[in-house]
């Protein structure tokens, strides 16, 4: 029979000293976030992918469906 014994403890310790050494990353995440959101408005006012490409034509049943519902 084969055994393995795994001691993940000075893993485990790593970690913990990379977590205190970050600190909180609250505030980073909030700027991240915010950026992401504001990145994501502006590509859909332009009409552009995550990649930059544009987005394919509307179809007249989308447009007609628009301007029926007074949407831009």
């Amino acid at each position: 029979m084969i055994r393995i014994r795994l001691d993940d403890g000075e893993v485990t310790a790593a970690f913990g000293r990379v977590a205190a050494a970050l600190g909180d990353l609250t505030p980073l995440m909030q700027e991240v976030g915010e950026y992401l959101q504001l990145s994501t408005d502006e590509r859909f006012k332009a009409g552009k992918a995550p990649d930059a490409s544009p987005w394919a034509p509307k179809k007249p049943s989308t447009t007609a469906a628009q301007a029926r519902r007074g949407d831009p």
